[in-house]
């Protein structure tokens, strides 16, 4: 909505621990590494403040478990 209706061109970002906080907080996700696809599929573009999360993106990408041009989207290649 915030993209396709809105037009927003800006980047989105995760209020300070909150992808770590979908499995120690808000149990949504089993681990870091479903938190971050998660977040990623939700258009979250920056994974603040430390980036835990999304430090495993990398490697889910080399495993196949999240499609590269997801991340490229959210580094605004488009």
């Amino acid at each position: 909505m915030l993209r396709a209706e809105w037009g927003f061109k800006g980047a989105v970002v995760s209020d300070y621990y909150a992808i770590d906080d979908l499995v120690k907080v808000h149990h949504i996700a089993a681990t870091p590494q479903e938190a971050a696809r998660l977040a990623v599929e939700a258009g979250v573009d920056i994974d603040l403040p430390s980036g835990g999360a999304y430090a495993t993106l990398t490697q889910q990408v080399r495993d196949g478990r999240i499609p590269e041009e997801r991340i490229d989207r959210r580094c605004g290649v488009y």
